[in-house]
């Protein structure tokens, strides 16, 4: 909301801004573009709010006290790692690039 502020050209376009943001812009809440991009990102949506619950941090508590478990614990983090490097490189792409220079 700051940022419409800074960049809207007056009061009033700061004002039809806003409205557009929370849905008073008469543009629908829910329409193709929306579904697209919730299919898209619907495996990344899931195990955020899944990673965001006290229950994981129990888990893994209780998980930790297996010697198995520790020294499976780095490549499970280094797999993550690979499939957010993963994410961020499929989002990164555009073979457009160079034709702004």
């Amino acid at each position: 909301i700051s940022f419409v502020i800074f960049n809207a050209n007056g009061l009033a376009g700061a004002a039809s801004d806003i409205g557009g943001m929370f849905g008073f812009a008469g543009v629908p809440a829910v329409n193709a573009e929306t579904l697209y991009y919730l299919r898209s990102y619907a495996v990344v949506l899931i195990f955020g709010i899944i990673g965001s619950m006290p229950v994981v941090k129990i888990l893994c508590g209780k998980l930790r006290a297996f010697k198995a478990v520790r020294a499976v614990e780095p490549i499970v983090f280094a797999g993550l790692l690979l499939t957010v490097t993963a994410f961020l490189v499929d989002g990164s792409f555009n073979p457009f690039l160079y034709f702004r220079f």
